[in-house]
């Protein structure tokens, strides 16, 4: 049996992340993982999105590019190339993240990766099975999006993130359930591609995490863009009909769109994988940890979505994905959990930092200002800016 110092299960950017850091902290380190490296954040999530995200914008700005004297004629746009395009930017990254592995040493293992017992880590492939030993074991497993029975969700009318990514024709119609961040950057995307989207949100308003002057920026460009924003509704049922997908809310408002894509819930990758075998405790439904990430097991740490955090943008996985190592000597890495950089695409919005009304409800007192970000140089080459607002803490809030 292989003997390593770490062991750990998921090659997302959290997990991945930690395999560096603890090679190039010393230690002898293993990756387990069932899929390619990168996880849904480089597969399925983060990257892919952002890579339609701008031909999204590409293509805004070319319908306006007269108001830089510029003319384009006629502007035709091929969803499948743009489809194309974000496959080869996903290869191009894994390729680098794979390349990052083997050049710091450590050792990949694809296939499903599952705690055996205390120090052990058993991996099932296409080639059998095998058991290594591990001083510490990482649960970097991640989350997937929720399949929600009242949704029926089919994967073909009726989306998840993971197939509305790859769609290769614009749907005429969509609507997207969840006001969220996803949910916001999918329909800016599909209305731009000149899809008819809506959005049906539970809460009183879209975005419901972020700051107000964001959310009113946010839903002032939905109804320049003609998005559809309906909040304070429940959703009662999802149907699949001739014609498309009727969708029906709780105050009998019915709905008939092309498609539509869910993007609300996610659900902790953690089944199967031998927490009842070490006593791993749960908290909700997720893995419970302390400040180091490290579950109440010694030596079994938890990063990423399966232990129910989940960062706006990777950076705030990567950032944990090294927490709770012992480096040579003994000193430990430590961090706040919450402080954390965060990233949202919207129609004319990004969003950096922590949220100065999340800081205050933390307990964190925080002054902020707002300037035209039309006078920023980088604003000024963009069609239009709106606003900037930054705090002490160096959290910015754009919108242009």
């Amino acid at each position: 049996m292989k003997e390593f110092d770490v062991v750990v299960i998921g090659g997302g950017p959290g997990g991945y992340v930690a395999a560096i850091r603890g090679a190039q902290a010393g230690a002898k380190v293993c990756l387990v993982e069932k899929d390619r490296v990168g996880g849904t954040c480089l597969n399925r999530g983060c990257i892919p999105t952002k890579a339609l995200y701008y031909s999204a914008k590409v293509l805004h700005t070319v319908k306006k590019s007269s108001e830089f004297g510029v003319d384009t004629g006629g502007v035709a746009f091929d969803l499948s190339r743009a489809v194309e395009r974000k496959d080869d930017v996903v290869r191009r990254l894994v390729g680098g993240v794979e390349q990052l592995l083997k050049g710091n040493g450590v050792e990949v293992l694809k296939g499903e990766g599952a705690i055996e017992g205390r120090g052990r880590v058993r991996v099932v492939s296409a080639g059998g099975t095998e058991v290594v030993g591990a001083k510490n074991i990482i649960i970097a497993t991640g989350s997937e999006p929720a399949m929600i029975p009242a949704f029926n969700i089919d994967r073909k009318n009726v989306l998840t993130s993971t197939e509305a990514l790859d769609l290769r024709e614009v749907p005429d119609s969509l609507l997207i359930i969840g006001g969220g961040v996803m949910g916001c950057e999918f329909a800016t995307i599909f209305a731009r591609f000149g899809c008819k989207v809506k959005i049906a949100e539970l809460l009183p308003t879209i975005l419901s995490s972020e700051d107000k002057q964001v959310v009113r920026v946010v839903s002032k460009a939905f109804k320049n863009a003609g998005v559809e924003v309906y909040t304070g509704v429940e959703v009662d049922g999802v149907e699949v009909v001739e014609n498309g997908v009727k969708t029906t809310f709780k105050d009998g408002t019915e709905f008939h769109t092309e498609k539509v894509l869910v993007t609300i819930g996610r659900s902790f990758n953690i089944e199967g994988i031998g927490l009842d075998k070490v006593g791993v405790e749960l908290d909700r439904g997720c893995i419970r940890v302390n400040e180091r990430m490290e579950t109440n097991v010694a030596g079994i740490y938890a990063i990423g979505g399966c232990y129910g955090w989940h960062a706006p943008c990777p950076r705030g996985e990567r950032r944990r994905g090294g927490r709770g190592l012992k480096r040579p000597g003994g000193r430990k890495t430590h961090g706040l959990l919450g402080d954390t950089r965060r990233h949202i695409h919207g129609p004319r919005d990004s969003e950096r930092g922590a949220q100065g009304e999340g800081r205050r409800f933390e307990g964190h007192r925080g002054q902020g200002g707002q300037v035209p970000l039309c006078r920023k140089r980088q604003g000024a080459r963009d069609v239009r800016g709106r606003g900037l607002r930054t705090d002490r803490r160096g959290c910015v809030h754009g919108r242009g």
